[in-house]
């Protein structure tokens, strides 16, 4: 038996043992600074807040969907090799190896009874993570959940945003469960409800226009709700967004959801974004192949329920059912851009005169 007291002795141990089967608390985005994948057999985790979501998601994408479990209940820490196993306080996260500045203690074990019962305990586990989430789905709403309260933890300064913004080719779509809005718009001159903004936010202390970096005025029976995102663009007259500035697709986080708050017969419940709060990191990265490929599936006008239609009304859930196919058409559109060759430039020939 070794004792491990420091950040350094417990990762060390804990790459030397090259754990097949792990059961975490909680996991954070720089897991694999920990463990090596291909040599992970399978892991346990907890898909409560603590856990960051976007870190279970790349730990199933390295490991596969069945060989990551969940079990709400868990707060054990246990990394079973196959001659060794670590066991103690340590999370897969930076804070749970201490090197977030948090003291922590593991001890690395190679009796070889001792890792027999570690297996059995592990055995044990993965039947009550098997018996609460059954299937795939359960997972992923488990996974849905817990990502609206990362968002809003990290809004409230709650958890850090310890993840790198992925690209879009890299975003997980599930159809039938879009995760952001997607919504054009244009600028209009409503004007403010201050006592609807007052009721909602009692300790505003500037003006709305000054409190808010960017709002958008929605129906009132429209599903958009603090922690959510919105994609979104200056609409043309066409309904395709404008794209002079070349930032033509813009992310807006939602801090808080105001009914009634603009004076319009229409569009009055509006979705604030403030300085004030901190903001997770966006879904996905708008670089310029994203925002080229939304622009191209757009002008094809496979999805009129994205793009503005004149002066008619115009609702969220219908748009909101065809997110998921509406981002996996950008997704293989910015993949095909990526196989098509470039055109080299024909070097001019020089006339003889």
């Amino acid at each position: 038996m070794k004792l491990l007291t420091t950040a350094k002795a417990t990762r060390a141990a804990i790459r030397k043992i090259m754990p097949r089967r792990i059961a975490v608390a909680y996991v954070g985005a720089q897991w694999r600074d920990y463990v090596v994948p291909k040599g992970v057999e399978e892991i346990i985790v907890s898909p409560t807040l603590g856990s960051n979501p976007y870190a279970i998601r790349d730990l199933m994408r390295a490991l596969g969907d069945d060989k990551v479990h969940f079990l709400d209940a868990l707060h054990a820490k246990i990394y079973v090799g196959a001659k060794a196993a670590v066991v103690g306080s340590c999370n897969l996260s930076q804070n749970g190896m201490g090197d977030g500045g948090r003291e922590e203690v593991a001890i690395e074990l190679t009796d070889a009874a001792t890792l027999r019962a570690l297996e059995k305990t592990f055995a044990r586990y993965k039947m009550m993570a098997q018996t609460q989430y059954r299937t795939r789905n359960a997972k992923e709403t488990a996974l849905e959940k817990l990502t609206k309260k990362w968002h809003i933890a990290v809004a409230r300064d709650l958890v850090g945003d310890e993840r790198q913004v992925p690209t879009l080719t890299d975003y997980r779509v599930e159809p039938g469960k879009p995760t952001i809005h997607i919504v054009w718009y244009i600028v209009d001159d409503m004007t403010w409800n201050l006592k609807a903004v007052r009721a909602a936010i009692p300790d505003i202390d500037k003006e709305p226009d000054d409190y808010f970096s960017n709002h958008m005025s929605f129906l009132e029976e429209d599903p958009v709700k603090d922690g959510d995102w919105i994609l979104c663009w200056h609409a043309k007259r066409n309904g395709l967004p404008r794209t002079q500035r070349g930032d033509m697709a813009e992310w807006m986080y939602v801090h808080r959801v105001i009914p009634g708050g603009k004076d319009d017969e229409q569009y009055t419940k509006v979705a604030a974004e403030t300085a004030k709060l901190k903001k997770p990191g966006e879904p996905f990265a708008l670089n310029a192949a994203t925002t080229k490929a939304i622009q191209k599936v757009l002008a094809a006008r496979t999805f009129p329920v994205l793009l503005s239609h004149k002066n008619d009304v115009w609702p969220l859930a219908p748009a909101d059912e065809v997110v998921p196919a509406f981002l996996t058409a950008v997704q293989k559109e910015m993949r095909a851009a990526r196989r098509t060759p470039k055109k080299k430039a024909r070097k001019g020939l020089k006339r003889a005169g």
